[in-house]
């Protein structure tokens, strides 16, 4: 009986002509989609409001724990958020290791920082999450992102998901 950790070197060995790289499920397509990854672009530390997940907080619903803190966080507005951003440079052909920090495009200064980041077929471009502040949310907002190989490249604020937002495109019979 073979086993996949018996396998798993043989295929590597076989794709690497095709440069073949170890990856998550489809992780250009999460981004595309906008799906989030718990650990990589929210945490414990996040609330639902900072992640675009607000819709799914019902202030409705009899009490439950941290209704109260929920229903105050939306009363007094987020300061930081997830947001979308078209990136440019070189394509961000592995995952980021380490956050990329995102600058104010006049002052230069630090405003954020990338969450997740890759290149978009789709797109035909990279495209990223990063958590900015409230001054830095519009969509069309320009800001710089400083990538490992490239240094600092143009970036701009744009919708998510990425790819298909509307869901124009007809969905495939099997």
């Amino acid at each position: 009986m073979l086993y996949a950790d018996d396998v798993w070197p043989h295929i590597l060995e076989q794709g690497e002509e095709f440069n073949l790289r170890v990856i998550a499920p489809s992780h250009i397509r999460r981004l595309e989609a906008g799906i989030l990854s718990y650990g990589q672009d929210m945490d414990i530390e996040n609330n639902p409001f900072e992640v675009r997940l607000g819709w799914q907080v019902d202030l409705s619903k009899d009490d439950f724990v941290g209704k109260k803190a929920l229903a105050k966080i939306k009363e007094e507005r987020v300061q930081q958020r997830l947001v979308g951003l078209k990136v440019g440079g070189e394509p961000i052909s592995w995952y980021n290791e380490s956050f990329y920090l995102v600058k104010d495009c006049d002052s230069g200064d630090d405003v954020g920082y990338v969450t997740s980041a890759f290149w978009s077929p789709s797109m035909g471009s990279n495209i990223a999450f990063a958590v900015m502040p409230r001054s830095h949310w519009r969509q069309g907002t320009g800001v710089k992102v400083e990538l490992p190989a490239d240094g600092i490249v143009d970036a701009e604020v744009v919708r998510v998901p990425f790819f298909d937002p509307t869901k124009e495109m007809p969905k495939t019979a099997l």
